[in-house]
């Protein structure tokens, strides 16, 4: 590996490992990635074939994807994004990886066996849950058999403020118009399974998020941003705040949750330990830096940082 994690576009981040391709080397960058990687991936390190390297990210947008470039040069370890010399910022050795794509094994036809790949994280234990006081005495929300809304489609079933029932594990789903605007829970109430509208469930009982738990902590700072940076006790803006933490503050990086929407439809989650805080907490990832650097987002408008971290 050549380079990276690195700052690269709306958010995310990019690596660049050079790869052994027939008889000469080649220079590939993964982008649009999370920040975080795991422990072992880092410049100079050797990966081969199938060894992750890094989990796709998430943009400003709320949209995820991988981003892949790759250069003829592997042996040149220039900067690969250079401005005015092409409308892409692209080193003039660029290439079309088409080719290599469509002709590459998949990986059940691949040498690799299915045992050598890590296995998922575990799921979180179920919880029990219940409707928030935003659902009236009298009102009904619907269950859905998918975690969107589909004009004209029936719900599995609905739930009164009165049910309890047990929240299976929260997921990103379809965009809806209040509140954490992508995040539902996966339930479970009289025997059947579905999705509801996490606006609208208490959460004053800790939602289990989806995580990735690395195998040690890791050390983060506070970007530079305006005003503090608040720590709550679940991924999401409704919860209750915990303390908060000011630009170049050291944090104890515990672990990565999918929570509740903030800023421009992020769900990235952090959770975090720090001095002055009586227990861990979740904190918005865009503004943590793992790692030793201390950078400076400076990519983004300063309205937006100073709304993002509320």
């Amino acid at each position: 590996m050549v380079r990276g994690p690195y700052h690269f576009y709306s958010g995310t981040y990019a690596l660049e490992v050079e790869h052994r391709y027939a008889s000469r080397t080649i220079m590939v960058r993964y982008g649009e990635i999370r920040q975080r990687v795991p422990r072992d991936i880092r410049p100079g390190a050797k990966v081969r074939q199938g060894d992750v390297i890094g989990f796709v990210g998430q943009l400003n947008s709320g949209s995820h994807m991988l981003h892949l470039e790759m250069y003829k040069d592997g042996s040149d370890h220039s900067s690969l994004t250079v401005f005015g010399l092409n409308k892409y910022k692209r080193r003039a050795d660029v290439m079309d990886p088409t080719p290599l794509l469509d002709g590459a094994p998949t990986l059940a036809q691949s040498s690799i066996a299915s045992a050598s790949l890590p296995a998922h994280p575990p799921r979180p234990e179920p919880t029990p849950g219940r409707l928030s006081n935003l659902v009236g005495a009298d009102d009904l929300v619907n269950v859905r058999q998918a975690a969107s809304l589909v004009q004209g489609e029936a719900p599995l079933f609905r739930l009164r403020p009165s049910d309890e029932f047990t929240v299976l594990e929260s997921v990103a789903g379809g965009r809806y118009p209040y509140g954490r605007g992508s995040l539902w829970l996966k339930i479970e109430h009289g025997g059947q399974t579905g999705y509801v509208v996490a606006h609208f469930v208490d959460t004053d009982f800790r939602i289990p998020p989806a995580v990735l738990v690395p195998e040690d902590s890791e050390t983060g700072f506070v970007r530079d941003i305006d005003g503090p940076l608040n720590v709550r006790g679940a991924p999401s803006t409704d919860a209750g705040i915990l303390g908060a933490l000011s630009a170049g503050d050291s944090v104890e990086v515990l672990s990565e949750a999918i929570g509740g929407m903030y800023g421009s439809g992020r769900t990235d989650w952090l959770e975090i330990n720090a001095a002055g805080l009586d227990q861990p907490g979740y904190v918005a990832a865009y503004y943590i830096d793992i790692g030793d650097d201390r950078r400076t987002r400076s990519d983004e408008p300063q309205t937006q940082r100073a709304d993002m971290s509320r």
